[in-house]
């Protein structure tokens, strides 16, 4: 049985502190585990940690970003209290080295990336092989050489 996959390309406005822009993960829909019948979305971004590496980071940075996980697998409210945890940290390491707060570090756009309205595109689906297909491949495959 598979599993209900999608990739998702999320798309936001610009706002009066950051830039519009769009962000490309993947989400996985799991059966519904409560009486009203929801399901459970799970987030899931492969890449996730590099979203927040910033320019000359300090020391206590780094080791922020090393907690990290380099891929993140999980639910909504897990993934807002990482993001607002690396992006204030971000926030106050830009800060300490004197580098300025770009929009795009703001914990608004960042949370943007992952919750904002997206469009999911499901995978097509896999076409079912016919029983005289797959006897032909029992015997040796479409080119009749044995395996």
């Amino acid at each position: 049985m598979g599993h209900d996959a999608a990739l998702c390309l999320s798309r936001w406005d610009k706002s009066s502190s950051h830039p519009a822009g769009e962000h490309a993960y993947v989400d996985v829909l799991l059966p519904a585990g409560s009486e009203r019948g929801d399901r459970e979305r799970v987030l899931v971004d492969v890449d996730f940690r590099s979203q927040f590496e910033v320019a000359r980071p300090t020391k206590a940075y780094r080791a922020v970003l090393q907690r990290l996980p380099s891929a993140f697998v999980g639910k909504e409210d897990r993934l807002r209290l990482l993001v607002a945890a690396a992006a204030d940290s971000s926030r106050a390491s830009l800060k300490k080295r004197g580098l300025h707060l770009a929009p795009w570090r703001k914990p608004e756009y960042m949370r943007a990336k992952w919750l904002s309205p997206y469009e999911r595109e499901a995978p097509p689906p896999a076409p079912d092989a016919s029983a005289s297909e797959l006897a032909a491949i029992g015997e040796g495959g479409e080119d009749g050489a044995k395996v």
